[in-house]
């Protein structure tokens, strides 16, 4: 079964060392293939910003 339309991932970040900027860097170097249209990050405090998109 293939699914159509748009694949989100939430990332929760509860580990006070690694803000958005660094999440922002991994993604900039990830090497690995996805399908993910867009990527989250979740603070701890329910802030959410997104580290990556893929919409047309």
């Amino acid at each position: 079964m293939t699914m159509r339309g748009e694949k989100w991932l939430g990332i929760l970040n509860d580990f006070f060392l690694a803000d958005r900027n660094n999440f922002l860097l991994a993604v900039d170097k990830l090497k690995v293939k996805h399908s993910f249209t867009r990527i989250l990050l979740i603070d701890i405090n329910g802030e959410v910003a997104e580290i990556f998109s893929n919409r047309s």
